[in-house]
């Protein structure tokens, strides 16, 4: 893809964004789409209920933002019409951009680069679970089920990643230490030159030939970071997957893993509302609870009430409770 032809995509992709803080999701379902197929061109401009393959696309952080955008927007039909073919393509759509994010979580070499798409993940997935929530609730299958508590597990995964401090995830994955010394050499000098290359870029007489030795010294630096990270994930794999990967349990593998005696109650925050899993070894119950900043401060019966949800069941189970972020700091959970 030409730089032209990105620049038009990048116009679209804002385009689109105005539309949607105006409300106006119509236009900015248009402008997404049109977004999409200047990034993947293989795809139909024109018709915005329809993806593409996780296969087309390109690992642009904008394509990212634009079918993440393009989910909300498709959303918002749905709970302004009621749409069932919006809400179903809103899914798809969240689906496919948790996908692509995986992917260039994957793919990114610096911690930079995968800490910035972490942080948007987080975002992702606030509002995906929403959809998941609506669709769940407008189709009561396992399907729906499992595709909403996995994204509620890859939440928490997340939280749990940004618990790891690099020192100590370095000390239990084992890593020599001569190749911690390497890797924080090489970013240091990088973030080094890119502070050099900044302010050089910032001043009205540039040296072109400063620029030039620092952006070689960069591009070779980024080269050996590379070569340093391939050979660090082949030989300690524990390192990488401890540091980026976002573990999953599936729903299934919860439930065959519980007595017949036992229940889990697991949480999501999201980003307006609280979600409640309630697991047993035959079903599962699903619930939101609107309006989170509402259930805080929670104290006496009320917060029983948020850690136990009124499921008959639950009374007669060995309970244990998977809280989310903030809601550790309950005393229900201690």
């Amino acid at each position: 893809m030409g730089a032209s032809n990105r620049d038009y995509g990048l116009a679209l992709f804002k385009w689109g964004s105005n539309y949607l803080e105006q409300g106006n999701t119509k236009e900015a379902l248009k402008a997404f789409q049109q977004a999409v197929a200047v990034f993947s061109p293989e795809v139909d401009s024109s018709d915005y209920l329809r993806n593409p393959d996780l296969e087309q696309l390109a690992h642009d952080p904008f394509l990212l933002n634009t079918i993440y955008l393009k989910a909300r927007a498709l959303h918002m039909v749905y709970s302004q019409t009621g749409s069932e073919k919006h809400l179903q393509a809103a899914s798809q759509t969240y689906q496919l951009s948790i996908a692509l994010l995986t992917e260039m979580r994957n793919a990114y070499s610096s911690d930079e680069n995968r800490l910035h798409i972490t942080r948007l993940t987080s975002e992702i997935l606030s509002n995906a679970m929403d959809c998941a929530y609506e669709h769940f609730n407008h189709t009561p299958d396992y399907h729906q089920l499992q595709n909403a508590f996995t994204i509620s597990e890859m939440g928490k995964a997340i939280v749990l990643l940004g618990m790891l401090h690099d020192l100590k995830t370095k000390q239990i994955s084992q890593l020599p230490e001569e190749i911690q010394t390497a890797e924080n050499g090489i970013k240091h000098r990088m973030h080094t030159l890119e502070g050099f290359i900044r302010n050089e870029r910032s001043i009205n007489n540039q040296d072109p030939d400063k620029l030039n030795k620092w952006q070689t010294e960069l591009i070779h630096l980024k080269n050996r970071q590379d070569s340093l990270m391939q050979a660090i994930h082949q030989r300690f794999p524990d390192y990488q997957a401890m540091k980026f990967d976002l573990p999953s349990t599936s729903l299934a593998q919860l439930q065959s893993s519980l007595a017949s005696d036992e229940a889990v109650l697991s949480y999501t925050l999201g980003e307006n509302d609280l979600y409640v899993f309630a697991i047993m070894p035959d079903t599962a119950y699903f619930f939101r609870k609107k309006n989170r900043n509402a259930l805080f401060p929670i104290a006496g019966e009320y917060a029983q009430a948020i850690v136990r949800p009124n499921v008959g069941f639950l009374f007669h189970s060995r309970l244990s409770a998977i809280p989310d972020n903030s809601l550790c700091a309950l005393p229900v959970f201690g």
